[in-house]
């Protein structure tokens, strides 16, 4: 195994010409220096925390310890002039919505260090720009370009899931197909998703607006004010999404509700209507000698008669009354 695996890929911009790949075994040294410099670790391999503990000891261990954390939820923490940001986005490869990966970052003036555990797509947007020749000058800037890139790569999901129940609910109005359910309860589980992770990665970013760090100037604040516009609108429509999607299974659930009792009122009128000749053929089928019309031998078509008029006149007092 390579003893650099860990490192996933790294860059200086200490040029004013382009940003410059920095081979593994330079990378401590080259954070160490002035100038702005960016690393990018894997946080499943084993080495990535005893890299840290070893050439950047002088990044405090509880910061180490956040980067490389199981579990995280997006937040900003200010510490000695350098900030802890972790937020979320959606995988590199990601087919569904859910699939929503973090990035640990540790960032100040001259260094950016993140750690992955799954591919995020807006970091490796960011590395393909810096591949292209597109230089980054400062680290406010890398900061603010990144959370651009999170908003961006992860909206066209969310805008999905709402032309997703457009589709829906022109269906519904069409057919209001109960089985329209089945479409709708994944998506309210994507929704939930995207609101998980976008309401505290917001406060996150507005957080960042007013941080009196300084090497973050108004007019890096004025980007991240544009950032939390942009993932403030992402709520609202997710917001909106999720009450659209409740209201669509609601009204089903209300359908699917009334047609089972209109159902089950038919099922009873008929019950009603069979009741009292239920009773008479009951009445009359008893093993005694003396029935009434036993004897005559149209007995038999008189008595159906009978019941088929008894039939006809409860279903026209029934019709008369709208019961069905």
């Amino acid at each position: 195994m390579n003893k650099h695996d860990h490192i996933l890929f790294s860059y200086s911009f200490n040029h004013d010409q382009k940003p410059l790949k920095v081979d593994e075994s330079r990378v401590a040294g080259e954070l160490k220096n002035e100038g702005l410099s960016w690393v990018h670790l894997d946080a499943n391999n084993e080495f990535s925390k005893r890299w840290l503990l070893q050439k950047v000891n002088y990044i405090d261990h509880l910061i180490i310890e956040a980067l490389i954390a199981e579990e995280t939820r997006p937040r900003v923490t200010e510490f000695n002039n350098g900030l802890l940001v972790i937020m979320r986005s959606v995988a590199l490869n990601a087919v569904e919505p859910e699939e929503m990966v973090s990035l640990r970052m540790w960032i100040d003036k001259d260094r950016i260090i993140t750690l992955q555990r799954q591919d995020m797509r807006a970091v490796y947007e960011i590395k393909n720009q810096l591949d292209r020749g597109i230089n980054i000058k400062s680290a406010e800037e890398f900061l603010y370009n990144l959370i651009d890139q999170t908003i961006s790569t992860t909206s066209p999901f969310l805008y999905a899931i709402g032309d997703k129940i457009d589709e829906i609910e022109t269906k519904i109005s069409h057919s209001s197909n109960v089985n329209l359910r089945e479409e709708i309860i994944p998506l309210r589980s994507q929704i939930a998703v995207f609101k998980r992770y976008l309401a505290p990665q917001k406060e996150m970013i507005g957080k960042l607006r007013y941080l009196e760090s300084s090497w973050i100037n108004d007019f890096s604040r004025r980007h991240f004010q544009e950032n939390f516009d942009h993932i403030s609108q992402m709520l609202e429509e997710a917001e909106e999404v999720a009450s659209r999607a409740k209201i669509l299974q609601d009204e089903l659930m209300h359908y699917l509700n009334e047609r089972i009792n209109r159902n089950m009122f038919k099922l009873s009128v008929v019950a009603i209507i069979f009741m009292p000749l239920t009773f008479f053929t009951g009445l009359f089928g008893m093993n005694f000698n003396d029935i009434p019309g036993s004897q005559n031998p149209h007995g038999f078509f008189i008595f159906s008669g009978i019941m088929f008029l008894i039939a006809i006149l409860l279903a026209l007092f029934f019709k008369n009354k709208n019961w069905f």
